[in-house]
């Protein structure tokens, strides 16, 4: 299954780009894991493991992130480098090859 759709500033609606999707493996803690890449404290290919898959938004804020197995539950976060992070929780329930997300808003 892919997920798609795109990232916003929150206050403009303007769209972000060079913000990371990232999608834990279900179970991960990825808000802690987040925080101990940010601090230094967990490498980023150790942080990367932990992922079942990634996107980087382009310039209108669009990201894809392609191959998550179906009726699964996964951690998410959209992050960006001088705002912070939102944490998220994306359910898979069918078997559509293509879920559009609604736009994800990300503050200061």
């Amino acid at each position: 299954v892919s997920v798609e759709g795109f990232v916003v500033d929150g206050p403009s609606g303007a769209p972000l780009a060079d913000v990371y999707l990232l999608v834990g493996r279900p179970g991960t803690d990825l808000g802690r894991a987040l925080a101990a890449l940010i601090d230094g404290r967990l490498p980023e290919p150790a942080f990367f493991s932990m992922l079942a898959g990634y996107a980087v938004t382009d310039a209108r804020g669009r990201y894809r992130v392609d191959g998550l197995p179906a009726r699964l539950r996964y951690p998410a976060a959209a992050f960006v480098r001088g705002r912070a992070p939102l944490l998220l929780e994306l359910a898979i329930a069918g078997e559509a090859p293509v879920i559009t997300l609604a736009p994800i808003r990300l503050g200061r």
